[in-house]
């Protein structure tokens, strides 16, 4: 199988599982606030027998000792399924750019970039798992504690320097560089090698720059009105549903961002070591 090939086939795996999760989590959203239309009920009980228990803990304020609900399980504990996928993913980015770095023969431009991204990503792995505490289960000191919003060891809970800085930087280079040079046709030489190695990652940066774009212009354009959200209210807007599914607030949309980010930087490693091939006095 050639690597087209196996970019296609691991886009379909790797989709069907963000969709799945993605459909199942709306069936959540579907069967709270829409009980009484059978269809949408028929799909919560199907899915998940823990939405009535979501419903009830929501309705009493008890939701803190429930951990066995579905949304909870994939989208909101540190461990869940989300965020498996993402540090699953994210070792394997790791150990491929290490051996990448040791097969080039001299230190040179993509050499320097290969370290500092096995670097930037192992902060960006080590970040996910609290640095093992989600492993390992171990106490977080006290002085880390007063300092970290969720009372975790980690650096991305303290202050955005450490969580929307490097999340921005990401995304800009997920997301927004190749397409740039792509579409501006801007020739940096080999520094476009490092940016793009392959015009199919676009098709990934496209759909990071949709889910950006769509989520800034419902937040920006107040187009949910939740005072029209409750299905008994005779102003109920299926409108204003549209906006909210489309809105993914069912999800951890942020956990769908990183998630796709794992998987952009996989391909684009990948495709780098690949791309190098054709370069004289870079080959490996």
């Amino acid at each position: 199988m050639d690597l087209n090939s196996k970019f296609k086939t691991t886009n379909i795996v790797f989709f069907i599982f963000v969709i799945f999760v993605i459909l199942h989590s709306l069936s959540y959203l579907l069967y709270i606030d829409f009980e009484h239309v059978k269809i949408f009920k028929l799909w919560g009980e199907t899915t998940s027998k823990s939405f009535k228990d979501q419903k009830i803990c929501e309705l009493y304020n008890i939701c803190e000792g429930l951990s066995n609900n579905w949304r909870w399980k994939v989208w909101t504990e540190e461990d869940g399924l989300v965020e498996y996928a993402q540090v699953f993913i994210l070792i394997c980015v790791i150990f491929y750019l290490v051996f990448f770095y040791t097969k080039l023969k001299t230190f040179n431009l993509i050499k320097f970039f290969i370290l500092i991204e096995i670097i930037g990503i192992s902060y960006f792995f080590f970040e996910e798992i609290s640095w093992g505490q989600h492993i390992i289960k171990y106490s977080t000191p006290d002085f880390m504690k007063d300092l970290n919003h969720q009372g975790e060891f980690n650096l991305h809970n303290i202050s955005s320097i450490f969580n929307e800085l490097p999340r921005n930087f990401i995304f800009i280079w997920c997301a927004v560089l190749g397409p740039l040079i792509f579409f501006a046709k801007i020739n940096l030489g080999k520094i476009n090698l490092i940016i793009l190695p392959n015009k199919k990652l676009i098709l990934l940066s496209l759909i990071l720059l949709s889910l950006k774009i769509l989520e800034t212009t419902i937040s920006h354009f107040n187009l949910i009105d939740y005072t029209k959200t409750i299905p008994q209210d005779e102003n109920y807007s299926f409108f204003v549903l549209f906006w909210r599914i489309l809105s993914l607030e069912f999800i951890r949309i942020s956990e769908l961002y990183e998630l796709m980010f794992s998987y952009y930087f996989l391909w684009h490693s990948i495709f780098l070591k690949s791309e190098l091939k054709n370069f004289k006095d870079w080959r490996i």
